[in-house]
């Protein structure tokens, strides 16, 4: 059976940011504006024996305004969302989609081979596959020193 994380905090946080929408675009004499916080995009995490695969939703994004990289035992998946030059001319009566900058960084459980990471985006879906290696992924920690 697949394991599902689940994630107690995020689950708390988009209910706070749902309930001040609603609380904001009920005491407002204007219409909703834009959304004015970051947003972070859904993403599956799959394991299987050869490999780790990462499947993002970021629909309407440019693939060169899409970072991605591994950094210790974390993979790390940058990116940004433009508003509409337009947009900001228009009166919207409601809006639910999320624009500027995100960063999602997401724990590698399992050593990976950096050198043979492979990323595609398509059709609105960013798909990282980052094949195992052997070993286990490696932890340092740094100390912190006083001075």
């Amino acid at each position: 059976m697949p394991r599902v994380k689940h994630e107690p905090f995020r689950e708390i946080a988009e209910f706070r940011r749902r309930l001040n929408n609603l609380f904001e675009s009920f005491f407002e004499s204007e219409p909703m504006s834009l959304p004015k916080e970051p947003f972070a995009p859904s993403c599956d995490v799959e394991e299987n024996p050869e490999a780790l695969i990462v499947r993002m939703d970021i629909p309407g994004i440019d693939e060169k305004d899409i970072s991605v990289r591994v950094s210790g035992d974390y993979l790390i998946v940058k990116g940004a969302r433009e508003i509409d030059k337009d947009a900001k001319d228009k009166h919207f009566h409601h809006t639910e989609r999320f624009y500027g900058m995100f960063e999602r960084i997401i724990p590698l459980h399992v050593a990976v081979d950096t050198d043979n990471i492979k990323a595609e985006y398509h059709r609105g879906v960013l798909e990282i596959y980052l094949p195992r290696k052997e070993g286990k992924a490696e932890h340092k920690e740094i100390p912190v020193q006083v001075k």
